[in-house]
């Protein structure tokens, strides 16, 4: 059995009022990247949660291997992974020195 840990935030959902019709948007890719295995993995990388910190990087936690990932706008790995001792879910920041990740057990 897993056990899913979340914290909930009321949100203010009341509806939103578009004043003018939607601009059309053109969506290009910029950059892609397939994360293969390091020595230390067990599995191939199953990332469940990406986020932007302040300073553009991205963080990412991946499931499979029970890691936090941080990348550069390139999405080429920075540092040493943080390894959890659960199965992150999901990642986002917090704060320009916080992050918060749910994990299931």
């Amino acid at each position: 059995m897993y056990l899913l840990f979340v914290t909930i935030i009321s949100v203010d959902t009341s509806p939103i009022r578009l004043l003018s019709q939607p601009k059309p948007v053109t969506l290009e890719l910029l950059v892609s990247v397939d994360l293969h295995t390091t020595g230390d993995d067990d599995e191939e990388p199953y990332l469940t949660g990406l986020d932007f910190l302040p300073d553009g990087r991205l963080v990412s936690v991946d499931n499979y291997n029970w890691k936090c990932i941080l990348l550069n706008e390139r999405l080429q790995r920075l540092g040493t992974p943080y390894k959890f001792n659960t199965k992150p879910c999901d990642v986002v920041c917090a704060s320009h020195d916080a992050l918060t990740v749910c994990h299931v057990w």
